[in-house]
C-alpha cells in the first residue's frame, strides 16, 4: 500500500482530486469484533466542494500472515440497511498487501463500514493488525492496481537486502550466509523428548513379535507408554536407522490406552510419524497411527482420531486426518499421493487456539478445517501403529512416531534444522571468540538454554592431582647393515650431503684447517691423507675410540683428507673411511653412529663417515678430554693445528661471574715475553672458582677468522661452614628461589623408601630412608661418586622425612648428610654436583632438591633409572616409582624430540613394555592422574548441569546436545579435552545408544 501514497503524491494538481484516498479509522475491540469509524469525507468536500462519487475500500494486513488463511467479515450500512462483505487473506500474505473489499453497487458515498471480524483471529487488537483505506477517485483505484506490483517489487528488494544479515535472512539466503561461514545446516535428525511430548517412539528396536518398543518419554517416576509388537517386523530400513515394516496381511504395534492421550475440549495436540508406503489396492483407509476402533471410507462418529492412507478424492494414497468426539467428525485430506515408497513426514494437528484442524505433509500444510464444534476426544482405545483393531492394515514402513500436547508449528529437527534454530547457531559462528572458560560456557548457555533456566550449564576446570614423568632416550641400532646409512638424528641418510657440502667450508686452507690425527688405537699407515682431518672429525674419532673401549684390535683409518675424493667432503677433511681389525663393519657402523658422526654408511668392506662443518681449531689441554675439573687447578692450553705466528691470536674466557677463571702465561713461555697473554698462541687456564666456563681461541689471517672452543664444568672442592652452593657452583644463592615451598597437597604415598645399602647409614629412624624419588636419585649418584673416588667409610643420612616439618623436609626434598671419614666441606662440595642446593652447618650438610615430578620412569625389575641409550628391537620393561601411588589412571606415551620411534604393548596399565623401532631421540612419558570425581582431568574441562539440575529427572533434548557439541568442537581451546560424560547421562537417546554421542554433523568434518 505504500506505493499508493508514493505514486499519488507525484501527480500534478489537475489529477490530484482523482487520486485522493483516506485512511479509515479502526476503533476498539469488543467480543472479537473491531469497530470501524465513525468517519466521513468532510476534508475531501472542503477541498473539492463535493463528496467523492463512489469510494472503493481496500483492507491490508499490517503484519505478515502466517499459518492459516484469514477470513475477514466487514460489516457495513447502506441506505440504513446492514450488510457484510467477506475477504479471504491467504496464508503467506506479506504485510501491506491490499485486498479490495467486495461491496454492493452504490450511487454515492453514503456507504459506511462499521465492523471487522477476523477468523482465525491474529494476536493483538484489530487496529494493530489491519488497515483500511478508502479510494476516493478513479485515479486512486488505478494507482492502487498499478502500485500493487511496485509494492511486490519493494518487498522483494527488502528481502534481498535482508539476506545480508543473519538476524533477518531466511531460507536459501540463510543457507548462503552459513556457507560463507562454513557452517551448514544440520541434517534431519530424530526427535528428542521435550516437555510438550506425550510419547515418542524412535522404533529403532530390533525385537521379535511380542517384544517391547521404548517410549522416549519414559523417565524417573514416569513409566511412559511402551509399545508391543504384534505382527510388525523390526529392522526395516527407516527414516533414521531402522523402523518397523507392516505387512499387508496385518500387523501392528499396540500401545495401551491412557488418559495421557486424551485431547480435552480446550487442549491442543499433534500426531505425527514418518511413513513409506505404496498405493493401496482398494478404497479402505490404511492406518498409519490411530486411536480409534476403526476407520471407514465414508466416515463415522466412532470417537478417536487417525492418520491414514486412502484412495480418495481422485488421489491414490491420499493422506487423511480424521478426528471425532463421538458426535462430530472432522475429516481433512492432503489431496496428494504419498504412495511412492519414499518416507514422508505426516502430521495431524488440533489447534484449539485458532479452532483449526490441520494436516501437514513433509512440513507443508496441505489442508485445514474448523473444529469450533469439536469437543473433547477421549476414546477408550489405545494407540496403534499400522492398523486399527478391526483392520485398516497398512502395507509399508513406519518410523519416528510422536504425540504431543501442543499444536506444533515446526517439525525441527526431524525435517532438518529450521530457520530459527539455524539462525541461532549461526549467531555463535559470526565472530571469533577467545576460548576462555568464561566465553565457552557463555556461548553454550546462549546456544542451549532451558525453558526454566537461561544458563543451565557450568564449566569445571579445576584439575585432578596429576604427575607427569618424562625420560629422554636415544634409540640406536645394534648394527648397520651393508648399504645402510644413518644421519646423526637417526634418520636414513641419502648420501653424505646430510653432513653438508664443501661450500660450507668457506676459505678452506689445508695448511690452517687440518690437524694430524695421532692415537695409539688408530692405524693410519695406509691412509693417503696421513690422518689429516678437520678438528670436528678428530673429536668424533676420539669419541669412537672411547666407544670401542677394550675391544681387541685396532681401528684402521683407510682414507682421510684427499682433494681427489673419494667423496667431496674428503677434499675438506670432513669425511673418513674406517674399518676395524676384529670388529665387523656392521657393528663398527652402529658404534660410529652412537659416537655422533653426522653421516655413517656401511660400504661392505669399510665404513664411510662424515661430520658437519664447525669450528676448525682444537683447544688441547690437560687433563686431556676432561669436561670437569676441580677449582684451584690449572693446565696449559695449546692449539691444533699449529698455526703460523703471522696471524693474530685472541683468547677469550666466558664465565658466569668475575673471578671464577683467568688466563696466565703458558708454563713453557719465558718470563721475558711481553706479548699480552690473551694474544699468544698458547696460554695457561687457571680455575679459581666453581661454575661453567668456556675458553675460546680466535685466529685471524688474510681477512678470515678460525676458532675453537673448550667447555668445562669447574667443580668446588670444599664448602665453607655457614655457606651454600647450587648445582652449578654459584656460592650462597637464595635458597628460597631454588627450593621453594613444600609441595601443595602432597600425598605421602608418593614417597619412596630407600633400600638398605652397605654404603649408607640411615640410623634408627625409619623416616631417614623416606624421600621423594628425585631425592633418591641424587643420593644414589652421590654414593656412586664416593665409591668411584675410593672414599672409605659410609655416608650418613641423619634426617630425611620430617612429618609436619616447617620446610621441604615435610615432603621428602631435604636430606641432612654426614660421613664417617670425609670432611663435611668436601662432602658438601661433592653433594652440590647432584643436589640443587647444599648448605653446611658444622659437620652437617643439608642437601635440597627443587620441586619436581613425584614419580619417575624406571626399570620395572630393578627400579633403576632407564639407560640413556637403548637398542632398536630390545624391549624396555617400564614402571613408575613409587610403585604404589594413590588410585588413579596411567597413560604411557611418547613425545617427539627427534627421529626415534617405538611402540607400547599397553598404555593404560601401571607397567608397560616399550619396544624401540627406529633410531633417534625420543621422549618416553607417563601421565598419572589421581582419581577425584570432583575435579577435571588435566588438559581438560568438564561440562555439567548446575547442581540443582543435575538430577535424574532432568532431560536434555538430543538436538540441544548436538548444538552444544558443535559449539565445543568449534571453540574449545586447542589441545584441551572437553568431557561431557555428565551431561550425556541426561540425554535419553545416548543413554539407550552411546554411539549417538558424537554425531559427525556436530564436528569438524561438517564444517568444511
Amino acid at each position: 500500500m505504500s506505493a499508493l501514497a508514493t505514486l499519488s503524491n507525484r501527480l500534478t494538481l489537475p489529477y490530484q482530486r482523482g487520486a485522493e484516498f483516506a485512511a479509515i479509522p479502526l476503533g476498539a475491540d469488543t467480543a472479537g469484533v473491531t469497530a470501524i469509524g465513525p468517519y466521513g469525507f468532510d476534508e475531501y468536500g472542503a477541498r473539492w466542494g463535493q463528496d467523492p462519487q463512489v469510494p472503493a475500500y481496500v483492507i491490508a494486513p499490517r503484519t505478515d500472515i502466517a499459518g492459516d488463511d484469514v477470513g475477514l467479515s466487514i460489516g457495513y450500512t447502506l441506505n440504513g440497511i446492514a450488510g457484510t462483505a467477506t475477504v479471504t487473506v491467504p496464508s503467506g500474505t506479506r504485510a501491506g498487501t491490499g485486498f479490495l473489499i467486495p461491496l454492493p453497487s452504490q450511487l454515492d458515498a453514503s456507504l459506511r463500514l462499521t465492523s471487522l471480524t477476523a477468523a482465525p483471529r491474529p494476536a493483538g487488537t484489530g487496529s494493530s493488525q489491519w488497515e483500511i483505506t478508502a479510494l476516493l477517485g478513479t485515479l486512486a483505484r488505478l494507482v492502487f492496481l498499478l502500485g500493487a506490483e511496485k509494492d511486490a517489487l519493494a518487498r522483494v528488494r527488502s528481502d534481498v537486502r535482508k539476506m545480508r544479515f543473519v538476524d533477518k535472512a531466511f531460507g536459501a539466503g540463510l543457507d548462503a550466509l552459513g556457507r560463507d561461514m562454513r557452517v551448514r545446516r544440520f541434517p534431519p535428525r530424530p526427535y528428542s523428548y521435550d516437555d510438550a511430548t506425550v510419547a515418542l517412539w524412535h522404533l529403532d528396536e530390533i525385537v521379535p513379535n511380542g517384544g517391547s518398543v521404548v517410549d522416549q518419554a519414559t523417565r524417573t517416576g514416569v513409566p511412559g507408554h511402551p509399545g508391543t509388537v504384534a505382527g510388525a517386523v523390526a529392522g526395516a530400513a527407516g527414516k533414521y536407522a531402522t523402523g518397523f515394516a507392516f505387512p499387508a496381511t496385518g500387523g501392528a504395534i499396540t500401545v495401551a490406552a491412557s488418559t495421557d492421550f486424551d485431547i480435552g475440549a480446550t487442549a491442543d495436540a499433534t500426531i505425527e510419524a514418518f511413513v513409506s508406503t505404496s498405493v493401496p489396492g482398494d478404497t479402505v483407509p490404511r492406518a498409519i497411527v490411530a486411536r480409534r476402533a476403526s476407520e471407514t471410507a465414508a466416515g463415522s462418529v466412532v470417537p478417536g482420531w487417525s492418520l491414514c492412507v486412502v484412495n480418495a478424492r481422485g488421489f491414490n494414497a491420499n493422506l487423511l486426518f480424521a478426528i471425532c468426539d463421538g458426535a462430530h467428525e472432522i475429516r481433512i485430506f492432503a489431496d496428494l499421493s504419498i504412495g511412492d515408497s519414499r518416507f514422508h513426514h505426516v502430521a495431524g494437528i488440533v489447534d484449539r487456539t485458532r479452532q483449526r484442524a490441520r494436516l501437514f505433509v513433509d512440513g507443508v500444510q496441505r489442508a485445514t478445517a474448523s473444529i469450533a464444534a469439536l469437543g473433547a476426544v477421549t476414546p477408550p482405545d489405545g494407540v496403534r501403529f499400522g492398523s486399527t483393531a478391526t483392520g485398516n492394515n497398512l502395507a509399508g514402513t513406519i518410523d519416528e512416531v510422536r504425540i504431543s500436547k501442543v499444536a506444533r508449528t515446526t517439525f525441527h529437527p526431524a525435517l532438518g534444522e529450521d530457520d530459527d534454530a539455524y539462525r541461532a547457531r549461526l549467531r555463535i559462528f559470526r565472530h571469533w571468540v577467545l576460548p576462555t572458560p568464561a566465553n565457552v560456557i557463555a556461548m553454550i548457555n546462549q546456544a542451549a538454554p532451558f525453558p526454566t533456566d537461561p544458563a543451565p550449564y557450568q564449566l569445571f576446570e579445576a584439575n585432578r592431582a596429576t604427575q607427569v614423568a618424562q625420560c629422554p632416550v636415544r634409540i640406536v641400532p645394534a648394527t648397520l647393515g651393508i648399504g645402510g646409512a644413518l644421519a646423526a638424528d637417526g634418520s636414513t641418510a641419502r648420501d653424505e650431503s646430510v653432513a653438508g657440502t664443501p661450500a660450507d667450508d668457506v676459505g678452506f686452507d689445508p695448511s690452517l684447517d687440518l690437524v694430524g690425527y695421532v692415537n695409539a688405537g688408530v692405524d693410519a699407515s695406509a691412509d693417503p691423507g696421513h690422518g689429516r682431518m678437520q678438528a670436528g672429525a678428530a673429536k668424533m674419532l676420539d669419541a669412537l675410540i672411547g666407544r670401542l673401549g677394550t675391544t681387541p684390535g685396532k681401528l684402521v683409518l683407510t682414507h682421510s683428507f684427499d682433494v681427489a675424493g673419494p667423496t667431496p667432503l674428503h677434499a675438506v677433511g670432513r669425511a673418513l673411511r674406517l674399518r676395524h681389525t676384529t670388529l665387523a663393519v656392521a657393528a663398527l657402523g652402529a658404534l660410529a653412529h652412537r659416537a655422533g658422526f653426522a653421516y655413517v654408511r656401511n660400504l661392505g668392506a669399510e665404513l664411510a663417515v662424515a661430520v658437519a662443518a664447525g669450528e676448525r681449531l682444537l683447544v688441547i689441554g690437560a687433563p686431556a678430554g676432561a669436561v670437569r675439573a676441580d677449582a684451584g687447578s690449572a693446565f696449559d692450553l695449546t692449539i691444533a693445528p699449529a698455526l703460523p705466528l703471522a696471524g693474530t691470536f685472541s683468547w677469550t674466557v666466558i664465565a658466569p661471574a668475575a673471578g671464577r677463571v683467568h688466563l696466565a702465561a703458558h708454563s713453557a713461555d719465558p718470563a721475558s715475553l711481553t706479548t699480552p697473554v690473551a694474544a699468544r698462541p698458547r696460554v695457561r687456564l687457571v680455575l679459581d672458582g666453581p661454575g661453567d666456563v668456556a675458553v675460546r681461541i680466535e685466529y685471524g689471517r688474510s681477512g678470515r677468522t678460525r676458532s675453537g672452543t673448550l667447555s668445562l664444568r669447574v667443580d668446588p672442592v670444599t664448602l665453607a661452614d655457614g655457606h651454600g652452593l647450587d648445582t652449578v657452583g654459584n656460592p650462597d644463592p637464595d635458597p628460597a628461589t631454588i627450593v621453594g615451598l613444600p609441595d601443595a597437597n602432597f600425598d605421602p604415598t608418593y614417597l619412596v623408601t630407600h633400600p638398605a645399602s652397605p654404603a649408607i647409614d640411615f640410623g634408627a629412624n625409619p623416616n631417614n630412608a623416606k624421600m621423594q624419588v628425585v631425592t633418591r636419585d641424587a643420593l644414589d649418584a652421590l654414593v656412586a661418586l664416593l665409591v668411584a673416588r675410593g672414599t672409605a667409610g659410609r655416608l650418613r643420612v641423619t634426617q630425611a622425612l620430617v612429618p609436619g616439618g616447617p620446610g621441604v623436609e615435610s615432603v621428602g626434598r631435604r636430606l641432612v648428610l654426614g660421613h664417617e671419614t670425609l670432611d663435611a666441606g668436601v662432602l658438601g662440595a661433592l653433594a652440590s654436583r647432584f643436589f640443587d642446593y647444599v648448605a653446611r652447618a658444622g659437620a652437617a650438610v643439608s642437601a635440597f632438591m627443587r620441586p619436581d615430578s613425584w614419580i619417575e620412569i624406571v626399570d620395572a625389575v630393578s627400579s633403576a633409572p632407564l639407560p640413556a641409550e637403548v637398542v632398536v628391537g630390545t624391549p624396555l620393561n617400564l614402571a613408575i616409582l613409587p610403585g604404589a601411588p594413590p588410585a588413579g589412571v596411567y597413560n604411557w606415551s611418547t613425545r617427539v624430540i627427534g627421529a626415534g620411534a617405538g611402540s607400547f604393548d599397553t598404555v593404560l596399565r601401571p607397567t608397560a613394555h616399550f619396544t624401540p623401532s627406529k633410531p633417534g631421540l625420543l621422549m618416553l612419558a607417563v601421565t598419572f592422574v589421581q582419581n577425584d570425581s570432583s575435579r577435571a582431568a588435566p588438559y581438560s574441562f568438564e561440562l555439567r548441569l548446575k547442581p540443582a539440575l543435575d538430577v535424574a529427572a532432568t532431560n536434555i533434548p538430543k538436538d540441544q546436545y548436538d548444538i552444544i557439541m558443535n559449539v565445543l568442537d568449534a571453540f574449545h581451546p586447542i589441545g584441551i579435552e572437553v568431557r561431557t560424560d555428565r551431561i550425556r547421562q541426561h540425554v535419553r537417546e545416548i543413554v539407550q545408544d552411546p554411539t549417538k554421542a558424537f554425531p559427525a554433523y556436530s564436528f569438524s568434518n561438517f564444517r568444511v
